[in-house]
């Protein structure tokens, strides 16, 4: 199935960063929205004892 990808510049920071801590960066993400990749039919949604999804970055291209 064919989906749409979005590209959105995006900025992350670090939850133990302080207010105006250095932990902070930004990137340019390219893909599929999350709620989109993971939307799907009733019929076709995993059992409830399904493992939960992991999500990671992408390696830098800068």
């Amino acid at each position: 199935m064919a989906r749409r990808t979005v590209e959105r510049d995006i900025t992350l920071a670090c939850v133990s960063n302080e207010v105006g801590g250095p932990y902070v960066g930004n990137a340019r993400w390219l893909g599929v929205p999350s709620p989109t990749c993971c939307a799907r039919p009733e019929s076709a949604r995993p059992p409830r004892a399904a493992p939960p999804t992991n999500w990671w970055p992408a390696p830098s291209t800068a």
